[in-house]
C-alpha cells in the first residue's frame, strides 16, 4: 500500500507546473484542426481560381485571341454584329478561299463539315480566316465604331511612336498604300513630322 508521501509525489508529478502548460493542453487540439481547415479552404480557393482561368481561356473568342497575338497590334476587335451583316462583306467571298469555313471560324461557329477536312485543309482555313479578318478590318475601321476603336489604340500608343528625335516619341498611325490585298505592306505615319516609314523602322519603339 502506497504511503502518503508516495501519493503526494505522484500527484505532484502529474499536475501541470504552470498556467501556460494548461492553456497549451487545452488549445492544442483546437489549433491544428483550424490550420487544417484553412489549408483545405486555400486549396479549394486555388482549385476554383484554376477552374475560372480555364473557363476564361475557353470562352475567349477567336477575334480576341487573334488581336492579342504578338505582331497584330494594329488590329482592333471588330464587332461580331458587323461581321454577321452580309452587306458589309460584299465581294469578299470571291477573294478568300474556304470563305464559309473561314467566316465560321472567325465567328466561333462550329461547322458540321469540319470533320471532313484534312489537317492541311484546316491550316488553309486558319490562314484564310486571318486573311478574311484583315479585309473585314480594313472596312470596319472606316465606320464610326471602327474609328473610335482605332483612336483609343492611337492614344495608348499601340501603333508605336516616331523614332525621330524632334518628334519626342509622338504616337504614330498605321497606313496602307493600297486597298488590294498583299499588294503593299503597311507603313507607319507620324502626324507630327508627317513622314511615313516602314513598320520595321518603328518596331523598337513599341511600348
Amino acid at each position: 500500500m502506497a504511503s502518503r508521501e508516495n501519493m503526494k509525489d505522484i500527484a505532484t508529478a502529474t499536475k501541470p507546473s504552470s498556467r501556460n502548460e494548461i492553456a497549451l493542453d487545452e488549445t492544442a487540439d483546437a489549433r491544428f484542426p483550424a490550420k487544417t481547415k484553412y489549408l483545405d479552404q486555400e486549396t479549394e480557393s486555388s482549385e476554383a481560381s484554376s477552374d475560372d482561368s480555364s473557363a476564361d481561356e475557353e470562352e475567349q473568342s477567336w477575334i480576341s485571341w487573334f488581336c492579342s497575338l504578338k505582331g497584330n497590334e494594329f488590329f482592333c476587335e471588330v464587332d461580331e454584329e458587323y461581321i454577321q451583316d452580309d452587306f458589309n462583306l460584299s465581294g469578299l467571298s470571291s477573294m478568300v478561299p474556304y470563305y464559309d469555313y473561314a467566316l465560321d471560324l472567325i465567328l466561333d461557329v462550329e461547322s458540321p463539315n469540319d470533320d471532313m477536312l484534312t489537317e492541311q485543309q484546316h491550316e488553309l482555313v486558319e490562314s484564310a480566316a486571318e486573311m478574311l479578318y484583315g479585309l473585314i478590318h480594313a472596312r470596319y475601321i472606316l465606320t464610326s465604331r471602327g474609328m473610335v476603336a482605332m483612336l483609343e489604340k492611337y492614344k495608348q500608343c499601340h501603333f508605336g511612336r516616331c523614332p525621330r528625335v524632334y518628334c519626342n516619341n509622338h504616337p504614330c498611325l498605321p497606313v496602307g498604300a493600297s486597298d488590294v490585298f498583299r499588294t503593299a505592306t503597311v507603313k507607319i505615319f507620324c502626324p507630327k513630322c508627317e513622314e511615313s516609314m516602314p513598320e520595321s523602322t518603328n518596331s523598337a519603339k513599341f511600348p
